[in-house]
């Protein structure tokens, strides 16, 4: 019996294995985040609101970018990839968000609290699905990014957004 139990485990692990390396071709991890110090300050809102995303003063047209000639990494450039799954309106409105608001998000760090922001994980599992056979960069952060703009959410300071975005921060902001 044991050495069926460790056959059928190696089996299981090969198994995973392969899928892992399959879809590892198509998903990016990313959890380049560590607390430091106590994150009390983020469940209230969290809790009020159901959502909370990060903060994220990016320029909207990428580096060294202008509306006429987008730079390196161009936030509207990856919102307009989008375009199809979201649709022209909700397109429109974090468009203008981004731009004249200067709100944009980025999602290295995420809380969806239950009951109250339970919506917004089918909301974006469904928009994700439809972009499933794209080859979309950042498809995911983007959905997140336009999607807030239908559910309650928290905006905590970009101070609790990932180190990375230091670079950022030392651009032609």
């Amino acid at each position: 019996m044991t050495q069926a139990r460790c056959l059928f485990a190696a089996e299981s692990e090969q198994t995973r294995d392969a899928g892992l390396r399959r879809d590892l071709g198509k998903l990016g991890c990313d959890s380049d985040l560590i607390f430091q110090s106590p994150i009390d300050m983020l469940w209230e809102p969290l809790e009020q609101e159901g959502l909370l995303v990060t903060r994220f003063f990016s320029p909207p047209y990428g580096i060294d970018g202008a509306a006429g000639r987008p730079g390196f990494d161009s936030r509207m450039n990856h919102l307009e990839d989008i375009r199809e799954l979201i649709g022209d309106d909700l397109h429109q409105q974090t468009a203008k968000r981004m731009l004249d608001d200067r709100i944009d998000v980025n999602v290295g760090l995420v809380g969806i609290a239950r009951p109250t922001g339970e919506d917004f994980p089918a909301d974006w599992a469904a928009h994700m699905e439809k972009g499933r056979d794209r080859k979309i960069l950042l498809m995911d952060e983007m959905t997140v990014v336009a999607l807030i703009n239908r559910h309650r959410r928290h905006l905590a300071d970009e101070a609790w957004n990932c180190p990375a975005d230091e670079f950022f921060r030392r651009t032609n902001l």
